[in-house]
């Protein structure tokens, strides 16, 4: 992690500014093919839900915007960031849980599955290290087609951990396709941003097969 010079900082003054709003946030949606993401999941027997959890946080770990984050009235920005996520728990209320990103799909996917069992069997909501900020928050909507996702925040300057959403996949001629929402601090990120996560994102979507191997895929089975 380190420490942002805010003295050569570009963004100072859009921090300054976008700081002493009352939700900071801004939130866009885009639609994502994920027709060859979701026959790879098939073919490899790798859980859909995992295998967004991982493409997703692999391109966020591209964008030094998307690990930047406020602390105690400094701008710091991590080496890493991971996956805080919500799960389907007992009686159709949903749980949060974390995992470590790893580039060893393996080791990221086996931890995935571990935290899901144990926090989905919780009689209460996990809330974990709310302040921890090395994360991203991810959450799935897989029984609807959205145009427009609005998360909750801390109205605080210091709530900037960006929110991505998925929703359903739906076909769309040889296509298929979900709706993809990007939530962050705007005091941190621009809409440029976006378009770029979103490019990244589409390319990995592409080629699962370039970042989760075959002998990766092959230990899903």
């Amino acid at each position: 992690m380190k420490i942002i010079d805010m003295s050569t900082w570009e963004r100072k003054s859009h921090f300054s500014f976008f700081s002493g709003i009352d939700l900071p946030h801004f939130s866009v949606c885009f639609d994502l093919d994920v027709t060859t993401a979701r026959g790879f999941a098939k073919e490899h027997g790798v859980k859909i839900f995992s295998l967004m959890l991982f493409l997703a946080s692999y391109a966020a770990n591209q964008i030094p915007e998307m690990k930047t984050r406020i602390r105690d009235g400094q701008v710091v920005e991590h080496d890493c960031v991971h996956p805080a996520f919500t799960i389907m728990g007992k009686n159709n209320v949903f749980n949060f849980c974390r995992a470590r990103f790893n580039r060893d799909s393996r080791i990221f996917f086996q931890e995935v599955d571990e935290n899901t069992e144990i926090n989905k069997q919780a009689e209460e909501l996990i809330l974990g290290d709310f302040g921890q900020d090395d994360e991203v928050y991810m959450t799935s909507l897989p029984w609807i087609k959205f145009t427009s996702v609005q998360h909750p925040a801390l109205l605080n300057n210091n709530d900037s951990v960006p929110r991505l959403t998925w929703g359903r996949f739906t076909q769309d001629g040889n296509q298929w396709v979900t709706p993809f929402s990007f939530q962050v601090h705007h005091g941190l990120a621009d809409g440029y941003h976006a378009g770029l996560f979103a490019d990244i994102l589409q390319t990995i979507l592409n080629s699962p097969e370039e970042y989760v191997s075959g002998s990766n895929a092959e230990a899903e089975k």
